[in-house]
């Protein structure tokens, strides 16, 4: 069954024609539009006859975008929203925009509030949106973009990162590419949103060429020659001119070798548990460390393949955004601002 009913102004052309999947149980599309509405005019101001005319319009267009996304989500999310909580927080949502008229607001909040839906009644994850939903009206555009930016470069963990340094700046340059030029350039909004709660001042000894390195170990390396291994790891490949099991042709140097990147990430992965003891990790780790690039030699490379990234991420370095860490509000945030462009990245998983 479809229902396409609509009850935008006459000034608003914002997600009409889009129709909506009902389910067979639970309350129906217009029941919770009636519910939505209803929670609003019965505890908003009352205006003057303009302003409550654009209030009406902006009411009826966040109305109809959540009932899409609610109705798209599982059954029992739609469910719940006739409950003291959800409808608290949508009123808190509505409120925002009723107020701001920003549609990507809009959006962020119609997601904060179906992520909501699901979401147990008083778990930590309910907490933090609930939470989400009152701070993003607070913050600006660029400061919401701020916060996505930091929750991509910072919490976006590949397990099977590109394998060039080329590739990567392509896929880094695609992650962060809508927020170039919208994010905040001064320190002081960075600290007005630390106060916030969104973020918290945590003083990196990384820039973001060197923070590349750190989430993709092994990648921003220089190339070396087998005969230039020293005895015990050169024992570990094999004559005349291959790798072995430790080493593989480095990609964006023909002729020289790399650690092989699995490797790598096992070394790490030794390394957090403390267990980098026996050879030939310890070896491996050390020639890691002595043939890895430097920031320059990162910026450079990034300045050469995509400018526009390397330009953002000295933009990042100068306004010291990279000395912020996201709380969990902020991540809840940034996931939403994120989510219709990146759908398989998890709320939860960000958060774990």
């Amino acid at each position: 069954m479809k229902d396409q009913r609509q009850e935008a102004g006459d000034s608003s052309n914002l997600y009409q024609g889009q129709s909506v999947e009902v389910h067979n149980h639970g309350p129906t599309i217009q029941e919770v539009r009636d519910i939505a509405k209803g929670v609003f005019y019965e505890n908003y101001l009352v205006l003057s006859d303009r302003a409550m005319a654009e209030v009406r319009d902006r009411i009826n267009e966040f109305t109809d975008l959540l009932l899409t996304k609610l109705f798209t989500s599982p059954p029992e999310n739609v469910e719940e929203f006739d409950t003291p909580r959800m409808l608290a927080a949508t009123y808190k949502a509505q409120k925002q925009y009723a107020e701001s008229g920003d549609r990507e607001l809009a959006e962020i909040l119609a997601d904060i509030l179906v992520a909501m839906s699901g979401a147990e009644s008083r778990s930590l994850e309910d907490i933090i949106l609930n939470q989400a939903v009152e701070v993003a009206g607070k913050l600006t555009p660029n400061q919401i973009n701020g916060v996505a930016t930091i929750v991509s470069l910072l919490l976006i963990d590949l397990k099977e990162y590109p394998s060039t340094v080329t590739a990567l700046f392509d896929f880094v340059d695609e992650l962060v590419k809508p927020y170039y030029g919208h994010i905040p350039v001064k320190s002081a909004e960075y600290r007005y949103m630390s106060a916030l709660g969104v973020i918290s001042e945590l003083p990196s000894p990384l820039d973001p060429f060197e923070m590349l390195t750190a989430h993709n170990p092994g990648l921003f390396v220089k190339g070396f020659t087998l005969d230039s291994l020293p005895a015990e790891l050169k024992i570990y490949t094999m004559p005349p001119h291959d790798g072995g099991e430790y080493f593989e042709e480095h990609p964006d140097h023909p002729k020289f070798f790399r650690v092989k990147l699995p490797i790598v990430r096992l070394i790490r992965e030794r390394q957090r548990a403390n267990r980098l003891d026996s050879p030939p990790y310890t070896f491996l780790e050390q020639f890691v460390t002595r043939y890895a690039l430097g920031s320059r030699q990162i910026r450079t490379l990034c300045h050469r393949h995509k400018p526009e990234l390397a330009t953002f991420l000295d933009t990042l370095a100068n306004s010291r955004a990279v000395d912020f860490r996201p709380s969990s509000v902020g991540i809840a945030i940034g996931h939403a601002a994120m989510r219709r462009r990146l759908p398989s990245i998890s709320l939860d998983d960000l958060l774990h």
